[in-house]
């Protein structure tokens, strides 16, 4: 075996080149093709790694969000408390005419909605219109009732007129109501 060796090293240049070519032929393909290959074949097989546990990430934080919002669809029960909710606002105005009619000495002339303004989806900001007459003490128990209502009510207008008759002065009174309204869709 030695001897081969030694006769293959005593050969000329040439032909030792010859002999390699094919060798070295093979390293360059390597080098030049196959291996960047190679290169982006485990750089996607990566990306592709890190974008299924992405997906999967996801996926669970999805199903986390819908978990939360079965729990919450309807009226969050904290606000349940602050809105008047129903199939249509005049459920706000019917709870708002009861808080009225509970004073003494009134006489509600009419009443009607104003304006409706969608604050969010199914959630209303209603303005009702009252008139209505009525004595001081009237008028006071009125605005005692409308402050100790627990849910979001506000007045927006107060006016006042003294109407003078032959059993005293009445007081002509227009109120202006907006509360929130929650629509409940049967």
């Amino acid at each position: 075996m030695m001897r081969k060796l030694s006769q293959r090293l005593k050969k000329s240049p040439r032909t030792l080149l010859f002999e390699a070519l094919p060798f070295l032929l093979a390293l360059v393909v390597l080098a030049a093709v196959v291996y960047p290959r190679y290169q982006a074949w485990r750089l996607e097989k990566e990306l592709l790694q890190q974008k299924k546990e992405e997906v999967v990430r996801y996926q669970k934080t999805i199903a986390e969000l819908k978990s939360r919002l079965k729990k919450i669809s309807g009226i969050p029960k904290e606000l349940a408390n602050k809105v008047f909710s129903g199939p249509d606002p005049y459920v706000l105005v019917a709870g708002l005419r009861e808080k009225i009619e509970k004073a003494s000495e009134i006489s509600i002339r009419s009443f009607r909605i104003v304006k409706r303004e969608e604050i969010a989806r199914g959630l209303e900001k209603v303005e009702v219109n009252f008139i209505f007459t009525t004595d001081i003490k009237g008028l006071a128990e009125v605005l005692w009732q409308l402050e100790q209502e627990p849910r979001a009510v506000r007045i927006k207008r107060l006016s006042v007129f003294v109407r003078r008759n032959r059993q005293g002065e009445l007081l002509s009174t227009t109120l202006n109501l907006e509360g929130l309204f929650w629509l409940k869709k049967t």
